[in-house]
């Protein structure tokens, strides 16, 4: 299953299991691959839980974010309110807040 990421003049087809996370951005969603730039696709964060409902792969830790946990390489707690999370393929970090950590933490406790 492949998606197609808008990233200003080009778009590219990425396969799923590339995606490293989906963030909301207003209207859109932003979605970063590895080996690819951040690209926007116009779907809800309510559509993608949907499509992705039967997958244990992505989790959704909190309203705007949903991650695969397959991609993540690490984390870092840089303060109370904020970690960042480092994912394969990816050059930038993902910086979350203290609830999605918190709920990110319990999903790896389980695993």
């Amino acid at each position: 299953v492949c998606i197609s990421l808008d990233s200003g003049r080009t778009t590219e087809l990425v396969p799923l299991a590339d995606v490293a996370w989906i963030e909301a951005v207003q209207n859109y969603t932003r979605v970063q691959a590895a080996g690819h730039r951040a690209g926007t696709v116009r779907r809800t964060m309510q559509e993608w839980s949907d499509a992705l409902a039967g997958s244990r792969d992505f989790h959704r830790l909190g309203r705007s974010l949903i991650v695969r946990l397959a991609a993540l390489r690490s984390t870092q707690w840089q303060s109370r309110d904020q970690t960042l999370l480092f994912f394969t393929g990816v050059a930038e970090p993902l910086p979350i807040g203290r609830t999605a950590a918190i709920r990110l933490r319990e999903l790896l406790d389980r695993a």
